[in-house]
C-alpha cells in the first residue's frame, strides 16, 4: 500500500444548488470489487467536463480516521474488466462530488441521488490530530466519521434512508 488517508466524515444539510452549482461536479461511479481479507478494493469511473478517468483503489483500515491506500490510474478496459469481479451482494454507487476548497483543505461534498436534503462532506486531513475548521456555510447535522452504515462499501450494500436534520 502506498500512502495513508487520514479523513473526517459529515452528515450535512445539503447546500442550496446554486452553491453546488458555483463549485461544478464530477459525476463519479464507484464499483467495490472482490478482494482479500481486509482490504477494501474499488474502481471509479469520474467525469470532469466531458472526460472520464478511472482508478483502481486498494484500502487497508488502521483507525477509525486513517487508512493504508494504493491508488493508481487504470485505463477504460482494465476498469471494465475490474468491475466485472464486483463484490456479491453490492450495487455501484452514483454519486456528484462537489469540492469546496477552505482554509487550505478541499471539502468534498458527495450528494447521491436517493437523498434530497442531506449529503455526505469529506475532508483528508495531514495527520489524525490536525486541527479542523469546518467552512461556515456548511450546516453539518454530526460527524460521522467511523460510522460503517455511512461508509461507501456499506452503501454499496444496503444505501441508507435518508437521514432527517433536527430542524425538520
Amino acid at each position: 500500500m502506498d500512502g495513508i488517508e487520514t479523513e473526517r466524515r459529515f452528515l450535512i444539510k445539503m447546500p442550496p444548488e446554486t452553491r453546488l452549482g458555483a463549485l461544478g461536479g464530477d459525476s463519479i461511479v464507484q464499483t467495490y470489487i472482490e478482494s482479500e481479507k481486509g482490504v477494501s478494493e474499488r474502481v471509479r469511473a469520474r467525469t470532469h467536463e466531458g472526460k472520464t478517468t478511472y482508478t483502481h483503489t486498494k484500502k487497508r483500515r488502521i483507525s477509525e480516521v486513517s487508512s493504508f491506500e494504493d491508488e493508481r490510474v487504470i485505463d477504460g478496459g482494465e476498469y471494465a474488466a475490474l468491475a466485472d469481479r464486483r463484490e456479491s451482494g453490492t450495487s455501484p454507487i452514483k454519486k456528484t462530488r462537489y469540492v469546496l476548497p477552505y482554509r487550505g483543505l478541499n471539502f468534498e461534498i458527495d450528494v447521491y441521488p436517493q437523498w434530497r436534503k442531506t449529503a455526505v462532506m469529506e475532508v483528508e486531513l495531514p495527520r489524525e490530530d490536525s486541527g479542523l475548521e469546518l467552512p461556515p456555510e456548511i450546516e453539518v447535522i454530526r460527524e460521522i466519521t467511523g460510522e460503517r452504515m455511512y461508509s461507501n462499501h456499506a452503501m454499496s450494500r444496503s444505501f441508507p434512508d435518508e437521514p432527517l436534520s433536527a430542524e425538520e
